[in-house]
């Protein structure tokens, strides 16, 4: 009985780590985040980790009720200045893992917010993949210097 308590209560603990990962077909999205907003931003990056257990694939779409689009770019540094470049799409390879964190060139551009985002709350964004479909995903909102989905795991 003590086994079983304590196998039960292990799983309870180890819930909000696996309550942040989300599946479509190969792809593995964890840990969906952005950072707080005021209401005088009108943009804000989004954040994730996409495992590939398949073929290749792209993430070519994203959307969410709280902006108008969502648009993916890339961080390019060019001498000393870091500019931020459209993409069409995410390419996400065969067996392979893509960051996009704030310490990542890679994320998701919320664009004309129409709400503020504030620390603990959480809103809801429908990713589209090329080839594993689609997938709604809940981006929680962390404090502004959150760094990386890695080191927020305590949801």
């Amino acid at each position: 009985m003590r086994i079983l308590t304590g196998l039960l209560a292990a799983t309870l603990l180890a819930t909000p780590v696996f309550a942040h990962e989300y599946k479509a077909g190969a792809i593995l999205v964890d840990h969906p985040f952005a950072r707080a907003v005021t209401s005088a931003q009108k943009t804000a990056s989004v954040y994730m980790t996409l495992k590939n257990e398949g073929a290749a694939d792209r993430l070519v779409e994203a959307s969410t009720p709280v902006a108008k689009s969502v648009d993916a770019h890339i961080n390019v540094k060019k001498g000393e200045v870091i500019t931020m470049q459209h993409l069409d799409a995410i390419d996400v390879p065969a067996g392979q893992t893509v960051e996009l964190n704030p310490r990542a060139p890679l994320h998701l551009m919320l664009m004309d917010l129409k709400q503020p985002l504030k620390v603990g709350e959480k809103f809801p964004m429908t990713l589209r993949f090329e080839k594993a479909g689609t997938v709604d995903v809940i981006i929680h909102i962390e404090k502004p210097g959150a760094m990386d989905a890695g080191a927020h795991h305590a949801h």
